[in-house]
């Protein structure tokens, strides 16, 4: 009888040693994926940023680096702007538009008529006195959807250092091909 209860003791606790081993296996499962889907996660938001920000429309949006702080404290220095067309500009709204082969970001101060065509004056929030030049709906890239703080310094990083999604794109293979190593054991 005590070799039956030992025997049951024993398969017992080989059930329970199987069963917290196999409770860390899910977990480790579980924690990999989880960081597996975050870089790759991390890396498309990298790829996105960084189409976007070299002046490619997607969808008609626009992103661009402020790099002036001509629109402070609205906008600063090293925001990012996403930016999409917009045929119905009102006065308050902020743009970007095209000048001497420049992309500045100011407010609409007025809306005239000349020649027939619509012509903005525009402003920057942080400047003293309106823009010199008015502008033409040509130039107009388009009108501000939202602004994501601080993130400038990271996109300009990232494009100048592209081995950085490289590395992540690396490390997420490395992390799949260690939890293929981990489950065929």
């Amino acid at each position: 009888m005590e070799n039956k209860n030992n025997n049951i003791t024993e398969n017992e606790n080989n059930n329970n040693s199987k069963t917290k081993k196999e409770q860390v296996f899910k977990a480790l499962d579980i924690t990999t994926n989880i960081i597996i889907w975050i870089m790759l996660l991390i890396t498309i938001i990298i790829f996105a940023v960084t189409v976007l920000s070299k002046n490619n429309s997607v969808f008609g949006y626009k992103m661009y680096v402020i790099k002036s702080g001509s629109m402070e404290p609205t906008i600063c220095t090293n925001d990012v702007i996403v930016i999409k067309n917009d045929e119905n500009l009102q006065k308050d709204d902020i743009i970007a538009f095209e000048q001497s082969k420049t992309i500045i970001v100011h407010r609409i101060v007025g809306i005239s008529e000349e020649n027939g065509e619509k012509v903005y004056q525009t402003k920057g929030d942080n400047n003293d006195a309106a823009d010199q030049e008015q502008i033409k709906k040509s130039q107009i890239q388009g009108k501000l959807i939202f602004t994501m703080p601080f993130l400038g310094k990271t996109i300009v990083f990232i494009q100048s250092h592209l081995i950085v999604p490289i590395i992540i794109i690396g490390l997420a293979l490395m992390l799949i091909l260690i939890k293929t190593i981990i489950k065929s054991k």
